[in-house]
């Protein structure tokens, strides 16, 4: 279970990259249009604002990167990683939605993985 919880975390890490790239116009989103709103296009956070998501962005895959590499070594602290990290998936996923619904499902997958872990290893 923890080999597989690995690949889906390190799938997901990848799939943060995107909202960096994007946020700094390193790659063009679907239909070409650069956006500087969060929220549903609720806050207009400027081009500076938006970048400053695009950190948060790669923070986020490299907080899920590190919980996949914690979780295909079996460390001690792999679950708590892991923990971390889709939590600060989580937000960024409310920050970039409705563009962030598959996230939102992986997130889901993750947290209820977790659970069943933590539940089988009593």
């Amino acid at each position: 279970m923890r080999m597989l919880l690995g690949l889906l975390l390190g799938a997901h890490a990848i799939a943060h990259l995107p909202g960096f790239l994007y946020s700094w116009r390193w790659m063009s989103e679907p239909g070409g249009q650069y956006r500087t709103t969060i929220l549903g296009g609720r806050v207009n956070v400027g081009a500076v604002g938006i970048r400053v998501v695009g950190v948060f962005w790669l923070l986020a895959a490299v907080a899920v990167g590190v919980a996949a590499v914690h979780m295909f070594r079996l460390t001690q602290n792999a679950v708590t990683l892991t923990w971390i990290a889709v939590t600060l998936s989580s937000i960024m996923t409310i920050v970039g939605w409705p563009g962030t619904k598959t996230g939102v499902v992986l997130n889901a997958v993750i947290i209820a993985s977790l659970v069943w872990v933590a539940l089988a290893s009593r």
